[in-house]
């Protein structure tokens, strides 16, 4: 819990701290999610690639890790790798806003401008609000659970 407090506080260097040590000893899927979302959030992305690649194979691909795990690519400029981990999100979750959204930020950058289109016409269609996530940093999609039962939240997704 107290992870979780200091990443909704953006004390990101004191929640690295207390994920850290949880991680050493007990790994879980939300300590390392979290603890990879934390890494994110402050810029530490060679840290962050290695707990939510860990999460996203403990987890055996929970969408909202590999979301995390798509965000982090996206901000690393990978966007083949991005683009490989949205895409089998939407295989088995086809109807989720972010993804969509993300997706075809992806693919605008990796200049499929048509495709790019028609998928950001699906994340609206479906609910995402793309003028607030033009806005907004990226970093701040990244999914936290919450320690008591280890689901995501994210306001607005």
């Amino acid at each position: 819990m107290l992870g979780v407090c200091y990443i909704r506080k953006d004390a990101f260097a004191e929640a690295v701290s207390a994920y850290s040590a949880l991680a050493a000893a007990s790994p879980s899927v939300a300590v390392l999610n979290n603890l990879g979302v934390a890494e994110v959030r402050q810029g530490d992305y060679a840290l962050a690639v290695q707990h939510l690649l860990e999460a996203d194979r403990l987890s055996r691909s929970d969408p909202d890790v590999a979301l995390n795990l798509a965000i982090l690519r996206y901000l690393q400029g990978n966007m083949e790798a991005a683009e490989s981990i949205l895409e089998r999100i939407v295989a088995g979750h086809p109807y989720r806003p972010l993804v969509l959204y993300l997706l075809s930020r992806v693919l605008d950058a990796r200049g499929q401008a048509e495709k790019s289109a028609a998928v950001l016409a699906e994340s609206k269609r479906i609910g995402a609000e793309t003028e607030k996530l033009q806005a907004e940093d990226p970093r701040r999609w990244c999914r936290v659970f919450d320690a008591w039962d280890q689901r995501p939240r994210a306001a607005g997704f």
